[in-house]
């Protein structure tokens, strides 16, 4: 049976390393490159940092057969392995791991966009007080908490389940 990849749980991997490797360059690296063995059934391995799945074991041959694993060395394995182990995105790494966001910068420029809107064309003495009123905006509600809902509706499910 051949598996559709999906770059997606790459990247949600690469995030998890992210998050979970405090800073620390060659504790990243060994997360990053224990995606080769993970997607081949592989949950244990020679390693100095780190060298066995988080996730819960997976002894049940039927909670096994619900995964497609990756044989090693065939042509879905290699094109995994030439963007997991590239050189150029582990010359990059140093600088990768400081779970750097720019959530906050689009924050903002989405809502200047309600000041300055792309369909009219303003003069530049316009366009610094409309910028100016989306700065003094985006200031005012930085740090403040972030909305939670106080009623949950019955219909709903908790994330996970």
């Amino acid at each position: 049976m051949q598996a559709n990849i999906s770059l997606g749980r790459q990247g949600l991997h690469f995030w998890w390393c992210v998050k979970t490797s405090q800073n620390n360059v060659e504790l990243f690296k060994e997360k990053w490159f224990y995606l080769l063995y993970h997607i081949c059934n592989q949950h244990h391995w020679d390693g100095n940092l780190y060298s066995k799945c988080t996730h819960k074991s997976i002894d049940d041959e039927n909670e096994e057969n619900r995964y497609l694993w990756i044989i090693k060395d065939t042509p879905p394995f290699t094109n995994i392995e030439k963007i997991v182990m590239s050189q150029l995105f582990q010359n990059d790494m140093p600088h990768l791991i400081h779970e750097c966001h720019t959530g906050v910068l689009e924050n903002f420029h989405s809502l200047a966009l309600k000041y300055r809107t792309k369909r009219i064309h303003f003069g530049i003495d316009g366009m610094e007080a409309q910028t100016k009123l989306a700065v003094l905006t985006h200031n005012n509600n930085t740090g403040r908490k972030q909305a939670t809902v106080k009623v949950s509706r019955s219909n709903t499910e908790e994330e996970g389940a």
